[in-house]
């Protein structure tokens, strides 16, 4: 007989397995030397738009100014990203997307499909509904 899991349990272990794809994908990004926090920077920047200011980046990202900035500094020596005045403010900086760093998030994306499709190939179709599902619902619940 089994024992139904407690809300706990199933944070704990819903956490793990994030974590554990997370970790996955870290561990691929890092043999082509990327660092995670340049990919959630390229993902980001693609998410927001190309040619967003660097304070909405940092929103984005839960990271302060300074973050970005490092960031951006070190996507910029690497020719994935570029800096451009915005036209009505000077102040502001706006993050542009090169083509070497649309050719990155390409990448990014091949390898986070490749990662779903193993980390799920142990669900058949009605079990992915299912989890989808879940997942909508825990989502929305407050």
């Amino acid at each position: 007989m089994s024992t139904t899991p407690s809300a706990a349990d199933l944070s704990q272990t819903f956490t793990r397995a994030a974590q554990e794809m997370r970790r996955k994908a870290g561990t691929y990004f890092a043999t082509l030397g990327w660092s995670v926090a340049a990919v959630r920077f390229m993902v980001t920047l693609e998410s927001i738009g190309s040619g967003a200011r660097m304070s909405d980046i940092g929103t984005a990202l839960g990271v302060t100014p300074r973050a970005v900035t490092a960031l951006a500094d070190t996507l910029e020596g690497d020719g994935l990203v570029a800096r451009t005045p915005a036209r009505n403010d000077r102040r502001t900086t706006l993050i542009t997307i090169t083509p070497a760093g649309w050719e990155h998030i390409e990448k990014i994306r091949q390898h986070n499909v490749e990662l779903a499709e193993r980390t799920f190939q142990a669900l058949d179709e009605s079990e992915r509904t299912v989890l989808m599902d879940f997942l909508h619902r825990l989502m929305s619940a407050s």
